[in-house]
């Protein structure tokens, strides 16, 4: 009777093993499923359509030819505050931006967003732009943070209004 049993432990044992082995590669399988879906969600929301650079060109191109509405509405709410922390109302954004942007249209000439490097979500862009004003062309440097918030890309640096 012994000898009968053991038998069939050892093939219940092998059957327990399989199982085992088949449990186990079915998580290994969805893991890699699951980690090739969020890489795809991450590149098509970062790099196919409007993605983070054409932002950062979009806004510092809007920023420069003085349409302050489409800077206004492409800035993160929060980062709308003052040196102290105070939220700033639309107006005196405007009244800031034309402050330091001037009263005379910037003739842009080539804007190039250079990927710094990504932390948090937030994607860190230099930008090295060309533009003429007053009769001469001049080169210049700005460095912005964005986020993508729900499809929409967001400046949430720099701020800091002196209002």
């Amino acid at each position: 009777m012994s000898q009968e049993n053991k038998p069939r432990s050892v093939a219940d044992s092998i059957r327990r093993v399989v199982n085992i082995a088949r449990i186990i590669g079915a998580v290994v399988l969805v893991g890699i499923v699951v980690t090739g879906i969020r890489s795809l969600v991450l590149f098509y929301s970062n790099e196919v359509g409007f993605s983070a650079p054409d932002a950062a060109r979009l806004y510092t191109e809007a920023l420069l030819e003085g349409d302050l509405d489409t800077v206004y509405n492409m800035t993160d709410p929060l980062s709308l505050t003052d040196v102290y922390g105070r939220p700033v109302s639309r107006t005196v954004f405007m009244a800031e931006a034309r402050e330091l942007i001037g009263s005379e249209a910037l003739a842009v000439e080539t804007v190039e967003a250079v990927k710094l490097f990504d932390r948090d979500g937030v994607h860190y862009y230099r930008m090295d732009v060309t533009f003429q004003g007053g009769g001469t062309t001049t080169h210049n440097r700005l460095l912005l943070a964005l986020r993508n918030e729900e499809g929409t890309w967001r400046v949430v640096w720099p701020f800091g209004l002196s209002a």
